[in-house]
């Protein structure tokens, strides 16, 4: 088991070789960002489980000779959560657990990821996958996975998440993103 925070530089596109090689945008943290659906890649690769977003900033390019270099490219910053699963795990159906609430610091609440938030003492509905993922963490302890909660809540769940496409919704909805 294991879990895992990773925070990068993202892109909606694939840099060429030309915006690659820029020294002064590789100094700018651009020209070493990873197409976002690579770390989905990454990940699985290794035996982790998918990347879930947990916040996303978008970055604007505001310089005429950069934007001239990188054209419709779009960056954001990007924070994903990601667990070591045990091997052979299997994936639970989706349904309803309860946050015991009992974290330091999180008391009230615990956040999974942008779209996931656990309100203590109140069933909420999660993913398979998610559940998978807690319930493999050192977060289990923490939840209530009672059979009587276990029927299904039809929560589909997401098997990439674009970072680009959540900063969009927010931005339709009038949420503030940072």
């Amino acid at each position: 088991g294991g879990e895992l925070y990773f925070s990068d530089v993202y892109t909606d596109t694939r840099l060429t070789q030309e915006v690659r090689s820029n020294k002064v945008l590789w100094g700018e943290c651009i020209a070493g960002a990873l197409h976002w659906q690579q770390l989905h890649h990454f990940a699985a690769e290794v035996g982790f489980s998918k990347p879930y977003l947990v916040t996303a900033s978008p970055i604007e390019i505001d310089r005429a000779d950069f934007k001239e270099i990188l054209g419709a490219a779009r960056f954001c910053s990007a924070t994903y959560r990601l667990f070591k699963l045990p091997a052979g795990s299997k994936e639970y159906c989706s349904s309803k657990v309860i946050y015991k609430g009992e974290l330091p610091g999180h008391e009230d609440l615990f956040i999974f990821d942008h779209g996931l938030m656990f309100k203590t003492d109140d069933p909420t509905c999660a993913a398979g996958d998610k559940i998978t993922a807690i319930k493999a963490s050192r977060f289990a302890e923490e939840f209530e996975f009672d059979p009587a909660l276990k029927t299904s809540c039809c929560v589909s769940k997401r098997v990439e998440e674009d970072p680009f496409e959540v900063l969009e919704r927010k931005r339709e909805k009038g949420e503030k993103i940072a």
